[in-house]
Parts: structure tokens; C-alpha cells; sequence
């Protein structure tokens, strides 16, 4: 696996746990619009 890749979903899961600390209630729908995005 290429190093970008890794570091691509490294910062993915980054963002949706900070989505998961910052907004606790809304994060149920923020992550299937992550995955959507991708």
C-alpha cells in the first residue's frame, strides 16, 4: 500500500472522529456523508 494512501486514511478517520468529539449528536450523520464523499 502506498504511503499517500495510508496517510489519506489516516486523515479520513481523523476527521470523523473529531466530528464525533465536537458534534456527539449529529455524528451518526456525518459519517455516511464522509464515506459518500470519498
Amino acid at each position: 500500500m502506498p504511503t499517500c494512501s495510508l496517510w489519506i486514511s489516516y486523515y479520513k478517520i481523523k476527521k470523523v472522529w473529531e466530528l464525533y468529539m465536537f458534534y456527539p449528536t449529529d455524528w451518526l450523520l456525518a459519517l455516511p456523508l464522509e464515506w459518500i464523499k470519498q
